[in-house]
């Protein structure tokens, strides 16, 4: 048998004794409590900012949240470490600037206030902002270039023709442009007189799948005739193939299907056609049809058209009239390939209008950029279906101008447009704007000015398939400019 030896009486915990330990722990506890608030420092807050870097908003929004054991009181300074001075006080959790942040990078420092007096350690989210813009001087100073249009093939380099005056003189030619990369900064090469002397205003240029650019233009002459180039080669360096399509050719453009065969809008005085071609380079076959006959005062000419044909294969066509006084933006949706037949054409904007660039996204309903002559100012209709006889939206986008314009869409359905406008006082100067949704209504960011602040004319504007969106345009006597976006828009 085993016997336990029972503790001795002496050895016994007594109960107050018990009783006296757990009051000291309780002291010990609470003194060491009180010291460590006396010490301690809150977390640093966690920051972040919107829109994500590198971005052209040059006032994004910092956010930050706290860390952890502090009061909820923050302080924080832009572009400086050191937030003992001249630091701001708030309880809010957030930051903008007042003023456009400067092109480069800036970065947001936050502490939080702790119970005892002390700051947390620096929690901070910096913002890369992007101002300037990859720009290319591609044509001759002193010969002021007109009519340009820009198209992006597969390849990714940006394919322009354009009207080239010669310096000092009264006529110019058509030329092409065939960029060397992405930025056209390097690699460019320009082929001169692709026709003759003054042939080559109101072009209108589309790469189809082949690879091959096809341009429709005006010729000179008592009748302007259209005219037609199918390129030999990428660049339209050789092997060209000049059609005449028809008599008159102003305000040309071109789209060239999935037929593989060019539909071209234009007018002949105030009668808007449409050539439907019966090859590739328009050499046979075409079929001209008169859409319109719009009213068309003295000294006003009607046009400012724009031409897409959308997946269903059903041409639309913006244009507007020649009234003096204000004229009227209409739209024709074509009801065959050729505008033959069943055309509905309808009145969206009754007045003042002028200078329509038209696309038509993967919704199906057109989105049209204009130029109110009387309110000086850009506008956007945004059709409510494929003809835009209902449901159509029109929104007043920028009161600083908006002729020249030129629109495309993105893979994300807003609309992006370039064109010429006012700044601090100065017009003709170029400008762009992403819309904040499909029809320009709400949300629209405007790109920042950036180091170029020159003029902008006949810009001309595409999103290629890394969504940096590309416009040319003339800058008066410098001549032909190519400006590709450094960032996305936010």
């Amino acid at each position: 048998m085993i016997r336990k030896n029972p503790i001795p009486q002496k050895h016994k915990p007594r109960p107050y004794a018990l009783l006296g330990m757990a009051a000291m722990s309780l002291w010990l506890a609470s003194c060491t409590t009180d010291s460590e608030k006396e010490s301690a420092r809150p977390s640093a807050p966690e920051v972040s900012v919107t829109p994500s870097s590198p971005t052209m908003n040059a006032k994004p929004t910092w956010s930050w949240t706290s860390g952890g054991g502090g009061t909820g009181k923050f302080r924080y300074k832009l572009n400086d470490d050191n937030l003992d001075q001249g630091a701001l006080e708030i309880t809010a959790s957030k930051y903008m600037p007042a003023q456009d942040l400067a092109h480069g990078t800036h970065t947001l420092h936050v502490q939080e206030l702790g119970e005892s007096g002390k700051w947390s350690e620096s929690g901070s989210a910096t913002a890369t902002i992007v101002l300037e813009q990859h720009l290319a001087v591609v044509g001759d100073a002193g010969s002021p270039s007109g009519f340009t249009s820009l198209f992006i093939p597969p390849d990714g380099r940006p394919v322009i023709s354009h009207y080239s005056v010669i310096p000092g003189g009264s006529y110019g030619f058509l030329k092409v442009l065939k960029c060397g990369d992405a930025k056209c900064a390097s690699g460019n090469s320009i082929s001169d007189a692709i026709d003759g002397p003054s042939m080559g205003g109101y072009n209108s240029i589309h790469v189809p799948p082949d690879g091959l650019p096809v341009i429709s233009y005006r010729a000179a002459g008592n009748r302007g005739d259209l005219k037609v180039v199918k390129c030999g080669d990428a660049a339209c360096a050789s092997g060209n193939t000049i059609s005449t399509v028809g008599n008159g050719g102003r305000y040309t453009s071109l789209h060239v299907p999935s037929d593989g065969l060019p539909v071209i809008a234009y007018f002949i005085e105030a009668h808007l056609w449409v050539a439907k071609c019966g090859d590739a380079a328009c050499a046979s076959g075409n079929t001209l049809t008169l859409v319109d006959s719009v009213p068309s005062d003295p000294g006003v000419q009607a046009g400012g058209l724009s031409l897409h044909v959308p997946a269903d294969g059903l041409p639309v066509i913006a244009y507007h009239d020649g009234l003096s006084g204000g004229s009227r933006l209409k739209v024709a949706k074509c009801g065959d390939a050729a505008c033959a037949s069943d055309n509905t054409i309808t009145t969206v904007d009754s007045t003042g209008n002028s200078g329509a660039s038209l696309t038509v996204p993967a919704d199906g309903r057109p989105v049209i950029a204009y130029y109110d002559e009387l309110k000086k100012q850009l506008k956007v209709l945004k059709c409510g279906n494929a003809d835009c006889t209902s449901g159509n939206v029109i929104s007043d986008v920028d009161a600083g101008g908006g002729s020249n314009n030129s629109i495309a869409v993105g893979a994300d359905g807003r609309p992006v447009i370039s064109y010429s406008g006012t700044r601090n006082g100065i017009a003709g100067l170029l400008k762009a704007v992403k819309c904040g949704d499909a029809a320009c209504s709400t949300g629209n960011f405007f790109a920042p000015a950036g180091a170029y602040q020159g003029t902008g004319r006949f810009t001309s504007l595409r999103i290629p398939e890394d969504g940096l969106p590309v416009i040319s345009f003339l800058a008066n006597s410098q001549g032909l400019h190519v400006m590709k976006f450094a960032v996305p828009f936010p």
